[in-house]
């Protein structure tokens, strides 16, 4: 934003402190639209930091969760094939 050029009659130092406020002024605002932005931005980063922890959690406790049960399953079979091995056992 370049400022708007003072009529000559106004070049004194009551306008050029002015110019220059509205200058600071403009700056500010900039300044608070940059860190609003800045702001929204890293809420948006932790949150989805928080969504990949979730998820990277329930990937995990589901991955536990199959093998718990391929486990059992290993330890089912393996006890059924050990009966069986009885009935046809030679003598």
């Amino acid at each position: 934003m370049s400022p708007t050029p003072l009529p000559a009659d106004q070049y004194t130092s009551a306008g050029i402190a002015a110019e220059l406020t509205a200058d600071e002024v403009a700056s500010q605002l900039e300044r608070q639209r940059f860190d609003a932005e800045l702001s929204a931005r890293q809420s948006r980063i932790k949150q989805l930091q928080l969504e990949l922890d979730a998820a990277r959690a329930e990937h995990a406790a589901a991955l536990a969760d199959r093998e718990r049960r391929i486990a059992e399953r290993e330890r089912e079979l393996v006890e059924a094939l050990s009966r069986r091995r009885g009935f046809f056992r030679r003598r």
